[in-house]
């Protein structure tokens, strides 16, 4: 029964594990009428056009190195979504 109920919930569990992740930002797109970035997530996963959401009335462009938090929606790791940056001087 166990095995059964885990054999169910596991893709879920993988899904809701992707959901949220952290990166680095490379190279900055400000030029569309959404900014976009080049973000590095894990080792070898890298997309080069993630959409930076900024909110209503506040504008920036993060500099080279900024990390942001970025949503995949669905789980799927396609389109990421960066909902916020942060620089962090050396």
């Amino acid at each position: 029964m166990i095995e059964s109920v885990k054999k169910i919930v596991e893709p879920l569990a993988r899904r809701v594990s992707l959901l949220v992740s952290r990166c680095s930002l490379n190279l900055i797109n400000d030029s569309t009428q959404t900014q976009t970035a080049q973000a590095e997530f894990y080792e070898q996963e890298v997309h080069d056009d993630a959409e930076v959401w900024q909110q209503f009335g506040f504008t920036s462009m993060p500099p080279k190195g900024s990390e942001g938090i970025a949503l995949f929606l669905g789980g799927e790791r396609q389109n990421p979504l960066i909902i916020s940056t942060e620089y962090k001087e050396s």
